[in-house]
């Protein structure tokens, strides 16, 4: 495996933990509490950019899918994803309000709001900044 992939799937686990740490569940114990959502996010992103890379530089393309379908698929997969972090986040601050300080409730919410405008690199940078929080509030998985 290339190191590339080790630190995908790296970010696809700590995306599942995050989830788990939220609802203090293991694999599959809370809506989107599962790597794979994340692999098929990055899967797809990865495809409409190398998709629309080929178009851009005049190079064939490995895929028949329209570029409009390809682009469709990965903003939806984006949208999964974040709704899954947003609904985790929410969850904290419902459930574990009592023992988060208010420092930690403005880099929630400030997470949620780097959200409504995602990309692959914010996503990933709150996916950190969470697990920062989440860590100092001493939320674990089950």
């Amino acid at each position: 495996m290339e190191k590339k992939t080790i630190m995908e799937d790296m970010k696809a686990m700590e995306y599942e933990y995050l989830i788990r740490k939220a609802f203090n569940c293991g694999r599959f114990g809370a809506p989107g509490a599962n790597a794979d959502i994340y692999r098929r996010y990055e899967r797809n992103k990865g495809l409409y950019e190398s998709e629309t890379d080929a178009v851009k530089n005049n190079k064939p393309r490995k895929w028949n899918q329209p570029i409009e379908d390809l682009a469709y698929e990965a903003g939806r997969k984006e949208g999964e994803v974040v709704a899954h972090i947003n609904n985790a986040l929410d969850h904290v601050e419902k459930h574990y309000q009592d023992e988060l300080t208010s420092e930690q409730e403005k880099e929630l919410s400030d997470c949620k709001s780097e959200l409504l405008e995602p990309s692959k690199e914010k996503i990933d940078k709150v996916i950190d900044r969470v697990h920062e929080v989440f860590s100092e509030a001493g939320l674990q998985m089950s």
